[in-house]
């Protein structure tokens, strides 16, 4: 029995690991079926919410069904990055994708050097221009 595959969905299913393993790593259907419930209500409770006069509500819930659209893009095209059509062999994917961990330690130094440099300058910027700008005869 372990060495059976038969087709499940359009996908090839091993019936040793029972009904919800399927052979694409990444794809699980009971998330993908609660993403994809997630966002058909978000997108539905939109105009019910604006309708109703809820302005922010209806704006949450265009968030949630951004962020679960995005998701179910993310685990439908996981472990790609980038998909080749005509050679899939040849996509990008998170692994051939991957830094090195010297590259990674020498960018989160850059990182932490850069970042409160970043925020330095902005504070320092936004306390120059601070204050409401004055119109007279010489602004323009």
């Amino acid at each position: 029995m372990s060495g059976r595959v038969r087709i499940f969905h359009g996908r090839r299913h091993r019936e040793s690991q029972g009904a919800a393993a399927l052979d694409s790593p990444g794809r699980l259907p009971d998330q993908l079926a609660i993403l994809t419930h997630h966002s058909r209500l978000a997108i539905a409770n939109m105009p019910r919410e604006f309708h109703q006069g809820r302005d922010w509500r209806a704006f949450l819930s265009s968030c949630a069904a951004i962020i679960t659209l995005m998701a179910l893009f993310a685990v439908n095209i996981f472990p790609n990055l980038v998909y080749n059509l005509p050679h899939p062999e040849n996509s990008l994917t998170i692994y051939n994708a991957s830094s090195s961990p010297k590259t990674l330690g020498i960018m989160l130094v850059i990182a932490c050097i850069g970042v409160p440099v970043v925020i330095a300058y902005t504070v320092c910027i936004y306390w120059i221009f601070r204050g409401k700008v004055k119109l007279d005869r010489m602004s323009c």
